[in-house]
Formats: C-alpha cells, sequence, structure tokens
C-alpha cells in the first residue's frame, strides 16, 4: 500500500501542471468516461475490417519475442523485444532486415534495454530504466556515441532534433533549479526547458509508453493522470484532453492526508473507483487508451477509443469476434490512419489459418504485424 501512496502523491503534482510560469492555455477537450457505460463490442463496431492487413514476418535470426514497442516509419518497422533484449528491423513487406543485440558491460553495449526512439535520421536511440546514459547506433547496429541524461528516464521521445526526457526520481541532493520531471532538449539550437516541477521523489516506475508522437505532434501521458498534455512547438506544455471520471475517481487528497495502513485499506475497501490511463496511443483521427477501476477491491480494465474529429467515443469492456479471424491485440502504435498490433499464431483460429492461407500466407511459425483503421 504505502507504494500506492506514493504513486498517488504524484497525481496532485502533476494535476496542478506546474511549468516555470505557471501558466496553461485553458482550451483543451473534456471527455466523460464512466465504466458503468462500458459495454461488450462486436468486432465490427469498433474496426474497419477492410482495413485490416496481416504483415508475415520473414525473420532469419530467430524467433520474434514479446513485443514491448513499435516505431512505424515510412519504408520500415523498428520493433523492441523486451524477452530477447533486442531491436528487430523489418522492411514495409515484413522482410527482415536487421537485429540489433548489444546487450553486455562494454562501452558501446546496453546493460539493460526500456524503450527506443528513432531520429528521422535513422539513428536508434536506447535507454535503460537504470541508466541516464542514452546508447545510440545506426540501423547496421553499429555503435555511434552515447549520450548522457541529467538522470536515469522513465520515458523518452525523439522528433525534429527535439529530445523529451521524463524522469521518475531525482535525488533529494539534487539543486532545487534542476529538479523539474520533463526535460525538453533542441539538439540543433542546445535550447533546453524543464516543466513539470518535481515536488517529491518518485520511487515507482510506471513501466508504459508515456509519450505518443503523432507525425509533429508531441503528446504526454503522466502516470496515474487523467490528462493526455501536448507539448507544442517543442517547448510549451499545454493540456490537450481531460478525461472525467466523475465523482468515482480516486480519492488522491483523501489518501494523502492518511498515514494508518489500515485507515488507507478501509477508504478503498468496497467502494469503486476509476481514472488510471494508460496504453495511450494517438493517430491523426483517433486516441485510445485503456483504464482502470476498482470495484470491491477488485482492479478490471475498460477500453476507450475517441474520434478527434466528430468527438464520438466508444468505452468497452470486452470484444465479441465475429469480423476479425484472430484475436486483434491492443495497439502498440499509431501513425497517419492506422494503427498497429503484434499477432502471434497462436492467437490465430483455424478459421483465420484458412483466411490467410486463402491470401497466400503460410501461417506456420510466423509472428505477424496486424495493420488497421478503428471506425468509431
Amino acid at each position: 500500500m504505502e507504494k500506492i501512496f506514493i504513486a498517488f502523491s504524484f497525481i496532485l503534482l502533476i494535476s496542478t501542471g506546474c511549468t516555470h510560469n505557471n501558466s496553461q492555455p485553458r482550451e483543451y477537450v473534456t471527455v466523460p468516461v464512466n465504466y458503468h457505460d462500458a459495454i461488450t463490442a462486436i468486432d465490427t463496431q469498433i474496426v474497419d475490417i477492410g482495413s485490416v492487413q496481416y504483415i508475415p514476418l520473414k525473420c532469419q535470426n530467430g524467433v520474434v519475442g514479446e513485443i514491448s514497442q513499435m516505431i512505424v516509419c515510412k519504408d520500415f518497422y523498428v520493433l523492441l523485444d523486451k524477452q530477447q533484449k533486442c531491436v528487430w528491423l523489418f522492411d514495409c513487406n515484413g522482410g527482415f532486415i536487421n537485429l540489433i543485440s548489444r546487450q553486455g558491460k562494454g562501452p558501446e553495449e546496453y546493460r539493460s534495454i526500456d524503450r527506443i526512439a528513432l531520429t528521422p535520421d535513422e539513428q536508434v536511440y536506447v535507454m535503460g530504466y537504470d541508466n541516464p546514459g542514452i546508447l545510440i547506433y545506426d540501423l547496421k547496429g553499429k555503435y555511434l556515441k552515447t549520450k548522457f541524461l541529467r538522470y536515469c528516464p522513465l520515458d523518452f521521445a525523439y522528433t525534429d532534433s527535439v529530445l523529451y526526457s521524463l524522469y521518475y526520481y531525482i535525488p533529494e541532493n539534487s539543486d532545487n533549479k534542476e529538479k523539474f520531471y520533463l526535460h525538453i532538449n533542441n539538439e540543433k539550437t542546445n535550447e533546453q526547458r524543464d516543466l513539470l516541477r518535481y515536488h517529491k521523489s518518485l520511487h515507482e516506475g510506471f513501466y508504459d509508453n508515456l509519450f505518443s508522437l503523432c507525425k509533429e505532434e508531441v503528446f504526454l501521458n503522466m502516470p496515474l493522470n487523467d490528462t493526455i498534455y501536448q507539448i507544442a512547438s517543442g517547448k510549451d506544455l499545454k493540456r490537450a484532453y481531460f478525461f472525467d471520471f466523475g465523482t468515482e475517481r480516486y480519492p488522491n487528497k483523501a489518501l494523502m492526508k492518511l498515514e494508518n495502513e489500515d485507515e488507507k485499506e478501509a477508504l478503498l475497501r468496497g467502494r469503486a473507483f476509476q481514472g488510471k490511463i494508460s496504453k495511450f496511443r494517438i493517430s491523426k483521427n483517433y486516441l485510445t487508451f485503456q483504464y482502470a477501476y476498482t470495484q470491491n477491491n477488485i482492479n478490471k480494465i475498460s477500453n476507450m477509443i475517441y474520434n478527434r474529429a466528430t468527438g464520438k467515443f466508444i468505452n468497452y469492456n470486452g470484444l465479441v469476434w465475429q469480423g476479425l479471424y484472430s484475436d486483434l491485440s491492443y495497439p502498440l502504435a499509431a501513425d497517419d490512419n492506422y494503427f498497429y498490433t503484434i499477432l502471434f499464431p497462436y492467437q490465430i483460429s483455424k478459421r483465420g489459418v484458412k483466411y490467410l492461407e486463402s491470401k497466400g500466407i503460410e501461417v506456420s511459425d510466423n509472428v505477424y504485424i496486424v495493420k488497421f483503421k478503428y471506425k468509431v
């Protein structure tokens, strides 16, 4: 429970949205979210079935393992394999390009690999939660250099020569002038900016993508928060979307006033709370995320798909598969119009096998990238 308490203290900080001048634009979209409204949806309600593409990955150096992050480029895909601690590169047809596997203790090797980023000039940035150094490789796996951050990052992103890094733990003895969660470094102009003032050390890591990129737009989903921020022009933070969880949101302020563990458990027991956004993805037309809610001390998950243009959304807690031929996992990435996920052979039904074979795709042991559009 103590870890939960520490995490909740983070909410109060982020809700203030502190910057250097404590000013933020008030123009943002409010979306109501109520888990009572979550339905069991049919896949054809949310996915444009005609848009679905199955891209088999043709591996030459082993088998693709657990994929935790995907970067979609014009001509290729970059996949972070947390299970095998490596980075896969495949072309747009699923053809194998290269495997970056440099785990080790040497100066040109990474000890751990938790997040990756790709620069416009196709350099691969590799980050580990336990290391303030970002190792940089080219697409062939050649080591280029190491870039050191101020502290160990929780997440990072790169776009248009700007490196965004988010810290989750800053030592107490650090200079107060440097105590900010979000650091922005424009490598072209060498301009630096710090946002979201750090109030109290947070030792809990939230292992999810917190930055989401959509073309030149950069969005930030802070842990356990109900707001999606946009980093405008690569330097200014503003609220973009506020998800209103109503009166049943987690009682953050009340929990922070309690020191006794029994009192905390009594506050949470037997009541329903919601509001922990995770797995936020955004495209030109849609945003989607999962949110957690607690009911009778049982944690549950529901999903939201929101149409950015029309304001329509669907809130669902389960899917019935009728139009698709396999279990469509939660999207790992998005680009202009499409969302992307990974599909393993065991997730494909017999009907799906026949369908793919009719398209000239042999299932066997292939892992697939599935590309699709929402239609809410």
